[in-house]
């Protein structure tokens, strides 16, 4: 009967949706991308807010000790399913009394290998990531995400295994002067970084429709070397939990805890909360 082959089609189409959501959702890392790309075609929007007690350094040269804000709202493009581009711009009050513009950042990334099998697959990508800052440098530690300009390069991996992902990130900084501010003599123009990730996926145990909640738990691991004359060492641990809602609402949570550092930096340790909307099929 036509019916039962329509009926037939349905379950077969439901689970293979299921089967693929339950293969992505511990893989949307917080403080790094996976090798996997966002769908072909979507558009996602997020906004992150960093903060963290810290001290802000004054035009007078002292340092005052505040609740400092880094916001960065962030449009992602799924432009097929090998290329992802992320635009973000930061907004904080790091640096003066008032949240205020800092600059802008552009993330592109290509996945170039893909090996896939049933709820477990491994992808490889290249990633480039492009800065513009417009304030002045006052620390050691070298950031593109609102701290300082340049350019990083690197490869990511990512192995899925079923409920667990583990994925790991190299890279390559470099530096250049911030807008209208050259950089100073004691921040090293390169730098290595690396992240080891790990999430598992701990709701539900069972899908029973595309719409559950997914609850995710990760452990990330970050490193950065800067090299030449300037030589510091910045190792973080970043605990995270996240919350998807209807499979296109997603809430992330998180504590930044340094393990070692022998760099002056604005903070130690930090919060960040986000909140990210998709748009599936949103570029026909």
């Amino acid at each position: 009967m036509w019916w039962k082959n329509k009926m037939r089609t349905q379950l077969l189409v439901f689970i293979f949706l299921v089967s693929i959501h339950q293969c992505f959702a511990q893989e949307l890392f917080v403080i790094s991308e996976p090798a996997s790309n966002m769908p072909a075609k979507a558009i996602s929007l997020r906004l992150t807010d960093k903060f963290m007690n810290g001290h802000r350094h004054s035009v007078s040269g002292d340092n005052e000790y505040i609740i400092m804000h880094r916001l960065v709202p962030e449009v992602a493009i799924g432009l097929d399913k090998k290329v992802n581009v992320r635009i973000s711009a930061f907004l904080a009050n790091y640096y003066q009394s008032a949240i205020q513009l800092e600059g802008f950042n552009m993330y592109v990334k290509y996945r170039f290998f893909s090996k896939d099998d049933l709820h477990r697959h491994f992808r490889m990508a290249a990633f480039s990531r492009l800065s513009v800052i417009d304030h002045d440098i006052y620390f050691r530690e070298i950031n593109l995400e609102g701290d300082n300009s340049g350019i990083n390069n690197g490869i990511v991996a990512t192995q899925l295994l079923h409920k667990l992902a583990l994925s790991a990130t190299l890279g390559h900084v470099y530096t250049t002067d911030n807008i209208g501010f050259k950089r100073p003599d004691f921040v090293a123009p390169h730098s290595l970084n690396y992240t080891l990730s790990a999430g598992y996926l701990l709701l539900p145990f069972h899908y029973k429709n595309y719409n559950q909640p997914n609850l995710n738990l990760y452990v990330e691991f970050n490193g950065r070397n800067n090299l030449y004359e300037y030589k510091t060492n910045i190792y973080d641990v970043f605990p995270a939990l996240q919350l998807i809602l209807k499979s296109y609402m997603r809430i992330d949570l998180g504590y930044r805890y340094q393990i070692k550092s022998n760099a002056a930096r604005n903070a130690y340790t930090g919060f960040l909360i986000r909140f990210e909307y998709n748009i599936f099929n949103a570029l026909k």
